[in-house]
Order: C-alpha cells, then sequence, then structure tokens
C-alpha cells in the first residue's frame, strides 16, 4: 500500500511538474514539507500530554496544527523567496 501511495504521489509530482515547472513544484514540496514535519514532531513530543485522553487529543490536534502552520510560515516564505533568487540568478547567467 505504501508503495502504491508513493508511485501516486510521484506522478502526481510529475505532472505538475511538467505544467508549471520544476521550481514551482520545489516551492510546493518546501511549504507542505516544512509545516508537516514539525507538526509532527512536536505531537510525537507532546504526545504523552496530549493523548492522556482521546478526546482531549482530538479537540487540541487542530489548534496545534494551525499555530505551528503560522509559526512555520515566516520560514517556509524565506525559503520560497531564497529560491525565487536562485531561480532568477540562474536565468540571468543564461
Amino acid at each position: 500500500m505504501t508503495i502504491f501511495i508513493s508511485y501516486i504521489i510521484i506522478v502526481v509530482l510529475l505532472l505538475f511538474a511538467s505544467k508549471s515547472g520544476w521550481w514551482e513544484v520545489l516551492k510546493k514540496l518546501v511549504a507542505v514539507f516544512i509545516p508537516l514535519s514539525a507538526i509532527i514532531l512536536i505531537n510525537i513530543r507532546l504526545a504523552p500530554i496530549l493523548f492522556r485522553s482521546p478526546l482531549i487529543g482530538l479537540l487540541s490536534m487542530l489548534p496545534n496544527i494551525y499555530f505551528i502552520f503560522k509559526i512555520t510560515s515566516p520560514i517556509v516564505n524565506k525559503i520560497n523567496s531564497w529560491i525565487d533568487v536562485k531561480r532568477n540568478d540562474f536565468f540571468i547567467d543564461i
């Protein structure tokens, strides 16, 4: 099942890359994987506190995810602007 999901993700990324370009795919990957990894790491770290009760765990997940997403958005914006600068430098040199 994991191989099937990975295959679908790779095909979607290749189709998206052929439509919009590799630089945009890189920016989208950064915009998805930085908050996702932060959410996973923080939830793993806080799991003993958050998931003592399933109801408290579920109710605390959405605000937790929202705040982590808002906290990581400046980092994502800086990385995406750096990618834009590198892309512009690359096309100027050609």
